[in-house]
């Protein structure tokens, strides 16, 4: 999928989750992903979100820590992690797995730009050996990675006014 087709996919996904959706986000705000996502969570799905710990803390996308902040409090977990090694090294797996079933991947970020203007690519994923791969590289990511408490939330609430006051004052 392409383009404007990404979120139409997406979304339809989010919809039908019956019991799970875990995900590796570089970023994400999203705000109708998130509205559903939410709601999920508030419903009891079992929802897990993996974010790079760089970018959670310092994001480029301006809704980023409100839709994350609203996750959390709905009950949807969430770690972050930094990949071992030098330079800028980052965690831009973008993927979801819903259900244990279907997995989106591609190069779309989980963002209003990502699904709305830039131009990306979507594959969703139905053969139980592949879904069963990123199942397993995602625990495997998931338990080496730092669980984010109210406190790495308001750490990141922090940094967001902080960022935004510094930039208001150039």
């Amino acid at each position: 999928f392409t383009e404007r087709t990404t979120i139409v996919v997406t979304l339809a996904e989010i919809e039908a989750i019956a019991s799970s959706f875990y995900a590796m986000q570089y970023q994400c705000d999203h705000t109708q992903c998130f509205v559903r996502l939410v709601a999920k969570a508030t419903q009891g799905k079992d929802c897990r979100l993996l974010l790079d710990e760089s970018n959670f803390y310092s994001s480029s996308c301006a809704r980023q820590s409100a839709r994350v902040e609203e996750f959390f409090n709905a009950g949807g977990q969430i770690r972050i992690n930094r990949p071992k090694g030098a330079g800028f090294v980052i965690n831009h797996v973008n993927n979801c797995i819903f259900d244990e079933k279907v997995g989106l991947t591609g190069s779309v970020n989980m963002t209003n730009n990502g699904h709305e203007n830039n131009k990306e690519h979507l594959l969703r994923l139905e053969e139980p050996g592949v879904v069963y791969d990123m199942l397993a590289d995602f625990w495997r990511e998931w338990e080496k990675s730092k669980i984010v408490t109210r406190f790495e939330i308001d750490k990141m609430l922090t940094r967001e006014r902080e960022a935004a006051a510094k930039k208001r004052e150039s």
